[in-house]
């Protein structure tokens, strides 16, 4: 069933289908939160967090951002997917309220437990939002996300864990952990919507989808997370494995003709970032750069520019507009990759100015999403052109 046929709660527009004001949610926090971090990283300013620095960074990147997209991305999906209600009006209010609080947590000094749960009930809430309506569409198909979920909510109970002093060392294991469920997630998805884009958009093309292919990219990513955090010695022939796996499906899933096409290219050019990011992982591993720049690859470049992507294309279809960016948007999506590039590229050469070129691209970052802001808040604040719910 479409989702236009799916009947919707009245109310305030921002709260009939999840992606609005989790979209939002999302824009505003990549805006605010890394202009905040890299001034208090490279002036050394101390934020009086229960986190370090660093720390609070990786956590709202992952657990903040790239959580808030994928809740809107589901809630929007699973409806799409069963033809069944997912989570609107207040309901859906309450479950944005409570990712917000657990943003702002941690900078109004909270008491550590407190936070902790807030923060912790928001991926719970969220599986079972989106396990009712699959489990009752019998979509086995879908079972596993609500898996993936609970696996976010074991993620980042692993960081709270040592947070509030119950273990040690599990904070790096929480934040990998969560970092490969979240290319696990855009593995599957990618391998959905890409070929199905390019379909409505280029229908003369031919995308080369290989189960086996699909299969080991699936089981690439599975096979980097167990290295990473149980067998170190085999992370190097994992991250070749992955990026071997991955380049092989990128090279099948190019159309001819994308480069016209931003909606397409921007998502294309995304999971280009998580290639280059298990190479330069491999890399890493073998000591030849630091793992801060394949780390980044993989979360500022393929997990950045695809939700930035995905979100374009997710708040356009589902709001009755068409699927043509105007300016503004193209200059996002082009500025953002300048800033992966920034970020990335010239600390390998450069390394002694590696300030400035942080500087550079969260200038770049900043600016990518002040100008997503300007052309989606509007659209995600405002009801459907076509009088339709949703």
């Amino acid at each position: 069933m479409d989702q236009e046929q799916v009947q919707s709660d009245p109310g305030l527009p921002i709260f009939q289908l999840g992606f609005r004001p989790f979209f939002l949610g999302a824009i505003l926090l990549a805006v605010v939160h890394i202009s905040i971090w890299t001034l208090a990283f490279t002036l050394g300013i101390s934020l009086d967090l229960s986190y370090t620095t660093i720390s609070w960074h990786s956590h709202e990147m992952l657990f903040g951002y790239t959580l808030a997209v994928i809740a809107g991305f589901l809630l929007t999906a699973v409806r799409n997917w069963t033809g069944l209600p997912t989570l609107s009006g207040a309901p859906l209010a309450g479950l944005v309220a409570i990712w917000l609080v657990a943003r702002f947590a941690p900078l109004l000094s909270l008491p550590a437990l407190l936070a902790a749960v807030i923060d912790l009930a928001f991926p719970l809430l969220l599986m079972v939002a989106l396990a009712l309506p699959i489990i009752r569409a019998r979509m086995v198909r879908n079972f596993p996300f609500p898996f993936i979920l609970f696996g976010f909510f074991l993620s980042d109970l692993l960081v709270h864990l040592e947070e509030l002093g119950v273990t040690n060392n599990t904070a790096r294991q929480g934040t990998y952990l969560m970092l490969y469920l979240i290319l696990l997630v855009i593995t599957v998805i990618f391998g959905r919507v890409f070929p199905f884009f390019t379909s409505r958009v280029l229908p003369e093309a031919r995308v080369v989808k290989r189960v086996w292919l699909e299969r080991c990219c699936i089981l690439s990513v599975v096979g980097v997370c167990l290295a990473e955090l149980f067998a170190p010695d085999l992370l190097l022939p994992a991250c070749l494995i992955a990026a071997a796996c991955h380049g092989l499906r990128l090279i099948g899933f190019y159309p001819r003709g994308m480069m016209g096409l931003p909606l397409l290219s921007v998502l294309f050019f995304g999971y280009g970032w998580i290639v280059v990011g298990f190479a330069l992982k491999a890399g890493a591993t073998a000591g030849l750069l630091s793992p801060f720049l394949a780390l980044h690859a993989l979360t500022a470049g393929g997990v950045g520019v695809l939700t930035l992507g995905m979100m374009v294309r997710v708040a356009l279809g589902h709001t009755g507009r068409p699927l043509e960016p105007g300016v503004a948007t193209r200059a996002a999506f082009v500025v953002l990759n300048l800033a992966v590039f920034t970020r990335i590229i010239p600390p390998v050469f450069f390394p002694v100015h590696y300030f400035l070129w942080l500087q550079l691209a969260t200038v770049l970052w900043v600016l990518a999403f002040v100008l997503l802001a300007f052309v989606l808040c509007p659209i995600l604040l405002r009801p459907r052109l076509d009088g339709k719910p949703g």
